[in-house]
């Protein structure tokens, strides 16, 4: 039982790391965009 409840932990954590992840990487490309902008204006 412990086990059981050691993997879902382990899952909720892996789906908060690649929640984290993806928000990261649509942050930083939302801001490529926006600097890319800036230059060609």
């Amino acid at each position: 039982i412990n086990s059981l409840e050691d993997s879902d932990n382990q899952n909720q954590l892996l789906e908060v790391l690649t929640k984290t992840i993806l928000i990261e990487i649509i942050i930083i490309n939302l801001a490529l965009e926006v600097e890319i902008i800036t230059e060609t204006e």
